[in-house]
């Protein structure tokens, strides 16, 4: 790759900010980045590009995961975060029971009783 994928990223989010990202300006940055064999790593990029908008817009990206449907504690995240929160919601039955919150991919909160049953029995689990 020629530049960093932040570098890419940050030009996606000035165009954002300034309302000129549209379809011709995708088209031209597609263009860009396959004249510089740089396409292998679109998904970096956009990855980053979605980290840097959301800071600039304030969002929060949630993702809440439990056993059983977490609509309750996703309910109850979106009522506290406000408008500006956005929650996915999983069903992983693989918890056992609890959740797991995922915060912007910085913050982690493990309560599921799968964890506390791999800290009660490390070697067994």
């Amino acid at each position: 790759m020629t530049h960093a994928p932040s570098l890419y990223a940050r030009a996606l989010a000035l165009l954002a900010a300034e309302r000129r990202l549209n379809a011709p300006a995708i088209s031209r940055f597609l263009k860009l980045l396959r004249k510089h064999r740089n396409l292998s790593g679109l998904t970096q990029i956009l990855r980053q590009f979605q980290r840097t908008y959301d800071t600039t817009a304030g969002i929060t990206r949630i993702e809440v995961s439990a056993a059983r449907s977490p609509e309750r504690l996703a309910s109850v995240l979106r009522k506290r975060l406000g408008k500006k929160a956005v929650i996915s919601e999983r069903v992983r039955p693989e918890l056992i029971g609890g959740a797991h919150v995922r915060i912007n991919d910085a913050i982690s909160i493990d309560a599921s009783v799968r964890r506390q049953l791999q800290r009660l029995f490390p070697s067994v689990m």
